[in-house]
C-alpha cells in the first residue's frame, strides 16, 4: 500500500474513532421560561469578565448586570450570571447558541440556578430578551425571541416568516405579559432571597 493511501486511512480512521458532541436545545415558550426561571431580572450589562470552568477544560463569561428590576425572584441590585464559551488569555473556547453581550445592552434575563452555584441563562439565548430603542423617540421595544407563544398562555406558536408575534413588542407590553405569566403560572417569588 502507498505511503500516502496509509496516512489517509490512518487519518479517516482517527476521523471516525472521535466521539462527536453536539448541543441540542429544546425551543422553549415565554410561558415555560417563566415557570422554569429561578429569577426573571430587567437590567444593564455592566461588566463582562471569564474564567476557567472547574475542573473542565472550557471557559465561560461571567456577565454583570445592575438590576433594574425583578419580575421573580430577588438577588440583590447586581447580579452575576455565566455564559458559555469566552476568552481567556491565548485560550478560547467557543459554544455555538450562547449568546453574545457588550456593556450598557439592556436585557430581561430568565435564569436558572443549581443550589448555590452561580446562575445561567436557561436554553442558552432564549432566556435573553434585548431591549432597545423603539421607533418613537424615547420609546423601548423588546426583540422577538426565537419561539413566541400566541395569546394563549399554554399554546405554542411555529415561527413563520412575517408572522406577527415576530415583531419587536413595545417594553411595557413585554413587562405586563412576564408579570402575567409568574401570577398565572404560580411562579411567584416564594423562596427567592438575598
Amino acid at each position: 500500500m502507498p505511503r500516502h493511501t496509509l496516512r489517509w486511512a490512518l487519518a479517516l480512521g482517527a476521523l471516525l474513532g472521535a466521539p462527536l458532541f453536539a448541543t441540542t436545545v429544546v425551543p422553549a415558550d415565554l410561558g415555560e421560561l417563566a415557570a422554569t426561571a429561578h429569577v426573571i431580572v430587567h437590567g444593564h450589562v455592566s461588566e463582562i469578565g471569564a474564567r476557567a470552568v472547574p475542573g473542565r477544560r472550557a471557559i465561560e463569561r461571567i456577565v454583570t448586570v445592575q438590576v433594574e428590576r425583578y419580575f421573580k425572584g430577588d438577588l440583590g441590585t447586581e447580579i452575576r450570571f455565566r455564559v458559555p464559551g469566552g476568552e481567556l488569555g491565548q485560550y478560547r473556547t467557543v459554544m455555538i447558541g450562547a449568546p453574545q453581550f457588550n456593556e450598557g445592552d439592556e436585557v430581561v434575563l430568565f435564569l436558572g440556578q443549581r443550589g448555590s452555584a452561580t446562575p445561567y441563562i436557561l436554553g442558552l439565548s432564549q432566556g435573553l430578551y434585548r431591549v432597545v430603542p423603539g421607533a418613537a423617540p424615547g420609546s423601548r421595544v423588546v426583540l422577538p425571541a426565537v419561539v413566541v407563544t400566541s395569546g394563549e398562555l399554554d399554546e405554542p406558536v411555529a415561527v413563520r416568516r412575517g408572522d406577527r408575534f415576530r415583531r419587536p413588542t413595545p417594553f411595557t407590553e413585554f413587562a405586563a405579559t412576564v408579570e402575567r405569566l409568574v401570577i398565572d403560572r404560580g411562579a411567584g417569588n416564594e423562596g427567592m432571597g438575598r
